[in-house]
């Protein structure tokens, strides 16, 4: 969520926590949780979502509801599986390389085991946008 806010903030676009609905990572919640944010009349044009299961469920959603995608709802996520690009439409993402963050965060424990970790390390690590039609509008 602190992304979202600094965006929101670079862009001059004020925070709004009604934007905000938390899921537990299941298809179910994420099923409530974009009924919640999807049915209203004010609902947002496009999504983010943290998983792609959770993403297939607003896909899921939006069609129940006859929201098409992406002409009234714009999707994406983030993940790195190629599975995303089967679903209808193929889901637009931010790839993450999970690996290099396994790697780096097996490297931070180690150093918090051996007490050689003072202060938080924060990390950036390049990601990728893969457009799809989830969130291509014509």
């Amino acid at each position: 969520e602190m992304g979202y806010r600094r965006a929101l903030k670079e862009a001059n676009i004020p925070y709004d926590p009604d934007l905000v609905i938390r899921a537990d990572w299941t298809y179910e919640s994420s099923l409530t949780a974009s009924h919640a944010l999807l049915r209203d009349a004010h609902r947002p044009t496009g999504l983010f979502i943290v998983t792609e299961l959770m993403a297939a469920a607003s896909l899921h959603v939006a069609q129940e509801l006859q929201l098409p995608v992406p002409q009234e709802i714009g999707v994406v996520t983030t993940g790195n599986s190629l599975w995303a690009q089967y679903t209808h439409p193929p889901l637009s993402m931010v790839q993450v390389p999970m690996k290099e963050v396994g790697r780096q965060a097996t490297e931070l424990l180690f150093r918090l085991i051996a007490e050689d970790l003072d202060e938080p390390v924060h990390l950036l690590l390049p990601t990728t946008l893969v457009i799809r039609a989830s969130s291509q509008r014509r």
